[in-house]
């Protein structure tokens, strides 16, 4: 009889080889969607990266959409876990603000295509899928704005729902544009040459908002 606690150990060590395994198909399917791009990359291609058999895709992922569809949220949630991150809470709400901003274009100029995976993703789905990935991006679009909102909380605390409304989107309307230019290349400049006047600009405006209410 095999002791229940190698038969725990066997089980975990499982359970670790087989996310490993799912990791691994993530990080080859990124590769070549970044190298080929979105409707190029196939799923051979992926598991040739990997070094897996086609079939051992398919055990993790139904259907190449799927695959692409869970590529593109770990690479949100890597987005929004860095941008938590960069964001010292200990700081004042312009270095926090500054650190949002400078973080969000760094990201915008290292992952460019991450906007157009968006569209791929959602264009390519059923609609019933279209509809499911459209609330998980809510979920993503709900966390910057959360972390905007906290650091901003002096300045808005104050203000009516419209107005606090107004000046987050304003924001991130800002930085999102830069974004969308960059990907079309219709930029002269990379997004975080901009990052000093956009910041400079932002906290001079929402430094004003805050000694009108003093």
């Amino acid at each position: 009889m095999i002791p229940k606690k190698n038969l725990s150990c066997s089980k975990n060590r499982k359970a670790r080889e087989k996310e490993a395994r799912r990791q691994a198909i993530l990080e080859s399917a990124r590769t070549i969607i970044q190298a080929e791009g979105y409707h190029n990359a196939t799923v051979a291609q992926i598991a040739a990266d990997a070094e897996f058999g086609i079939g051992t895709i398919y055990q993790f992922f139904a259907n190449k959409h799927k695959l692409f569809e869970e590529v593109l949220f770990w690479e949100l949630s890597e987005f929004t876990a860095g941008l938590h991150k960069s964001v010292s809470h200990d700081a004042s709400w312009q270095e926090q603000l500054s650190a949002f901003v400078r973080y969000y274009l760094y990201w915008t100029e290292h992952e460019p295509h991450l906007q157009q995976m968006i569209q791929d993703v959602i264009l390519s789905a059923l609609p019933d899928e279209a509809t499911a990935m459209i609330e998980r991006l809510k979920d993503v679009y709900r966390d910057i704005l959360h972390t905007l909102e906290t650091i901003l909380h002096d300045i808005l605390k104050t203000k009516d729902t419209e107005t606090s409304e107004l000046i987050i989107h304003s924001i991130i309307g800002t930085v999102t544009t830069l974004s969308d230019s960059w990907t079309m290349n219709m930029l002269s400049k990379k997004p975080t040459a901009y990052g000093d006047k956009i910041i400079t600009s932002l906290i001079n405006i929402l430094g004003g908002l805050l000694v009108e209410e003093n």
